[in-house]
């Protein structure tokens, strides 16, 4: 049995469906839309699992995918911290 999960922003609406290997992002971000737009350096590797995993718009999916991976951070009440290499 699946249990869904749904989130939802200005942007998107994610559904997570456990027992199913997808997640299900639904939404129309535009331009007018968006506060900020961001410039993020990505390596060959990481672009190349975007293509793989990201169905769709890499650019919509890789927005959907910051947004619903802030929100499993705070699910789990953990944070990021990045620093640069010594």
């Amino acid at each position: 049995m699946d249990i869904a999960l749904t989130q939802s922003s200005t942007m998107f609406t994610i559904d997570t469906r456990e027992g199913n290997a997808e997640v299900v992002i639904m939404g129309k971000p535009t331009r007018k839309r968006a506060v900020t737009m961001l410039n993020i350096p990505i390596s060959g590797a990481l672009r190349a699992g975007l293509q793989e995993r990201v169905v769709g718009s890499v650019a919509m999916g890789s927005s959907a995918l910051l947004e619903w991976a802030l929100e499993e951070l705070e699910r789990q009440r953990v944070s990021i911290q990045a620093q640069p290499n010594p």
